[in-house]
């Protein structure tokens, strides 16, 4: 059996469509898949997607994105992006896909349900008055609906999704675990600011409740999504892994090159013993963070001049 992962498949794009369907002419009984996230804002779309993924192979795991609890005007069946989350999840319970703790031939896979919040990022900001606030810049603040007493960008919001996680006693788990989630724990997992054609991105990706629950798991290894940015690297004793299929047009330019699911973990092999080549986390394997440096990157300075 081998673990496959990818992350930000976007299907209701085109090319990402016909990408899903070039994949899934393909049957893979062998292979069990982890889905990162953010498949699309459609019902329909998710839907169709997830019943392919199933289809095509052995087992499916998926954790809920930003985009999949958008509330869109043509979707009036959702009152907030609460509501949408559990329709969601009550459709993987109806296609067989799984959302919660579950082990197949001896490891263990524990989607996590998580969400960013602003006051995740710790790092100083970019002092240039004309790159925009993250809540002037994310579609979430628009698409997304939340309940007045969890507002877009709150802990309270982080700390409430977090809480939809079943407890998990990882000294009861015998082999080994695998979590993931859409969200990052880390802002190790994120190039500095200067280097971020949107600096203030930090503010729109990360969540504290989903590290301390990483921290209590100590899992062998974790998926995430969401930045479309490569990673595959070792923070904080863990080995974190980001294999995004991105937009079309990132692939286009040669910003994220996922042609296919990565593997993460073999029956017969384990763990790759080599990390996959992906220029940041490689980038960081020799060259240690620096987040007081606030002189934006060459690329990056032109946009903010």
């Amino acid at each position: 059996m081998r673990i496959v992962c990818v992350s930000d498949v976007h299907t209701d794009h085109k090319h990402n469509a016909q990408w899903l369907d070039d994949l899934v002419r393909t049957p893979r009984p062998e292979d069990v898949l982890l889905l990162a996230g953010d498949v699309s804002d459609c019902f329909d779309t998710l839907r169709t997607t997830l019943q392919k993924l199933r289809a095509c192979y052995r087992a499916v795991f998926f954790c809920p994105g930003n985009h999949d609890v958008w509330v869109r005007q043509k979707e009036p069946n959702f009152a907030t992006s609460l509501d949408k989350l559990h329709a969601v999840l009550r459709l993987c319970d109806e296609l067989g896909v799984h959302t919660r703790l579950t082990c197949i031939d001896g490891v263990w896979i524990a989607p996590l349900l998580s969400w960013y919040h602003y006051c995740w990022d710790s790092e100083p900001d970019i002092p240039n008055p004309k790159i925009p606030r993250a809540d002037q810049s994310s579609s979430d603040i628009r698409l997304c609906r939340w309940p007045a007493h969890l507002p877009a960008g709150s802990l309270a919001l982080a700390e409430h999704l977090d809480s939809l996680n079943s407890a998990i006693d990882r000294d009861s788990l015998q082999g080994p675990l695998i979590t993931f989630s859409h969200f990052l724990p880390y802002q190790e997992l994120l190039p500095e600011k200067r280097m971020l054609f949107f600096p203030n991105l930090a503010k729109l990706v990360g969540s504290r409740p989903l590290a301390r629950r990483i921290e209590a798991l100590r899992p062998d290894a974790h998926v995430f999504g969401h930045t479309h940015i490569g990673w595959d690297g070792v923070v904080r004793g863990v080995r974190f892994l980001q294999s995004p299929l991105g937009y079309p047009h990132e692939r286009k330019a040669g910003i994220v090159h996922t042609q296919e699911p990565l593997c993460l973990y073999d029956t017969e092999k384990g763990f790759p013993a080599e990390h996959y080549p992906f220029h940041w986390s490689d980038h960081y394997r020799t060259t240690a963070r620096n987040p007081h440096i606030l002189d934006l990157a060459p690329w990056v300075a032109p946009r903010y001049a």
